[in-house]
């Protein structure tokens, strides 16, 4: 990207940041910035709960970009704790209070029927690779990571192979269009994307990567009108119904 270009982006970024946080807290509702991966739980609980957050959804990293840009979610949930982290090496201060909350992983998937006796075989194969993207997505670099691990599935190898997505949400949008061979995906995309006759390549896919943690993160003392909403949602995570919504979807509450 030129310098031009990259300079006509940045305060359009700003705008549409701050847009959001305009529109967002003039009804008077809890924000929250939520991992793309977390879409379908958290519109289900938004549900039970009669509509009362107003929910942004995104690559966890460009979440955390718009909070240093200048928003002010009231709750932040990321895809692990890099996220966070750059928020705390930015200014530690904006960090309220934070928690631990669900537990997911890193799976691949495909619609073929071959057996393949591990990811190097895939990489020197002429198929498609589905990843998100790991600059600005969780789930894209801990992809990389997996792949580094590979001699055949090095980048400079299989780019061409590699078809790159926004974030874990526009993953799955592709996946449903049937143009990718295999995806990285969370396992918590693995129900949805069973219906399109999608499943798991590999049984001990916990070898690829250890258990991400996602973490809840309040960024502001609310105030007294937004302090009920905040209460009743933290309650509600834990309770019986939720577990069974995240649990539906892959994920598993952490006490």
């Amino acid at each position: 990207m030129s310098i031009k270009k990259k300079y006509f982006y940045i305060p359009v970024i700003m705008f549409l940041a701050l847009f959001f946080l305009t529109c967002s807290k003039s009804d008077n509702r809890l924000v929250l910035f939520v991992a793309a991966s977390l879409y379908a739980p958290f519109q289900e609980i938004n549900n039970e709960l009669g509509g009362k957050l107003a929910i942004d959804y995104g690559g966890s990293q460009a979440l955390v970009n718009k909070v240093i840009l200048g928003a002010e979610p009231d709750v932040l949930v990321t895809a692990g704790y890099d996220p966070i982290r750059r928020i705390k090496e930015f200014d530690e201060s904006l960090i309220y209070r934070e928690y631990d909350f669900l537990e997911n992983s890193v799976v691949l998937v495909s619609k073929k029927e071959d057996k393949f006796e591990g990811l190097d075989q895939i990489c020197l194969g002429d198929f498609t690779i589905g990843i998100a993207d790991p600059d600005i997505a969780p789930l894209g670099k801990y992809t990389m990571e997996i792949m580094k691990k590979f001699v055949q599935c090095d980048l400079s190898l299989i780019r061409k192979n590699l078809k790159i997505s926004q974030n874990a949400m526009s993953l799955k949008t592709s996946l449903q269009y049937g143009h990718i061979d295999f995806a990285f995906v969370y396992r918590s995309d693995l129900y949805n994307l069973s219906t399109l006759g999608y499943k798991l390549v590999f049984k001990n896919d916990q070898l690829f990567q250890p258990i991400i943690k996602y973490p809840i993160v309040l960024l502001n003392e609310p105030d007294q009108k937004l302090e009920d909403d905040l209460n009743e949602l933290l309650m509600f995570n834990k309770s019986k119904k939720a577990k069974a919504i995240f649990l539906k979807n892959g994920f598993s509450v952490i006490d």
